[in-house]
């Protein structure tokens, strides 16, 4: 259940990221897609981890007004499960948008460049696609998705992203 996974890994770093406001949005029956949940939890993971840096390194140098928020989405669209995590930090700088998913590539001072090209590895081995973005109101957006597990989700349907004031936390 890729809605699990999504709690565990946004659970896991939000007790450990207190400064940074984490919304969940997952739908209420589930969403289920054949895959190994370790490799989704570490591509889950790794996803939310570059967004905390990016929120922080924001919040550092902005007023004290600012909060730095962090969005993981769950939702079931035109047979795909897709999971969007969205921030509102620095954005993605133009060439590093262009070469993020490529290995090395990093802007942190301690980072290896790894993570989203595990994330890609990931994503690739279980037959889905990543997308990374800048959101036109600032902030960057990372979108996966994967098929849906049709013997797992029975009579399942597309399920539109959750709206405010379903199930969050």
């Amino acid at each position: 259940n890729i809605s699990e996974l999504a709690q565990e890994a946004v659970f896991l770093l939000e007790a450990e990221h207190q400064a940074v406001s984490f919304k969940l949005k997952i739908p209420e029956n589930g969403a289920f897609a054949e895959c190994d949940p370790d490799q989704i939890i570490r591509a889950f993971n790794n996803i939310i981890i570059n967004a905390v840096h990016s929120v922080i390194g924001r919040a550092e140098k902005e007023s004290s007004d600012f909060i730095p928020n962090i969005e993981l989405a769950v939702f079931i669209e035109n047979g795909s499960i897709v999971i969007t995590c969205a921030d509102n930090g620095a954005g993605f700088a133009p060439d590093v948008l262009e070469s993020a998913l490529e290995p090395y590539v990093t802007t942190k001072d301690e980072g290896s460049g790894l993570g989203l090209a595990i994330v890609q590895r990931i994503i690739d081995e279980h037959r889905g696609t990543l997308r990374i973005y800048n959101k036109n109101d600032g902030g960057a957006a990372i979108e996966i998705q994967l098929p849906v597990n049709n013997k797992m989700s029975v009579d399942i349907q597309d399920e539109p992203a959750p709206t405010e004031g379903e199930k969050t936390t």
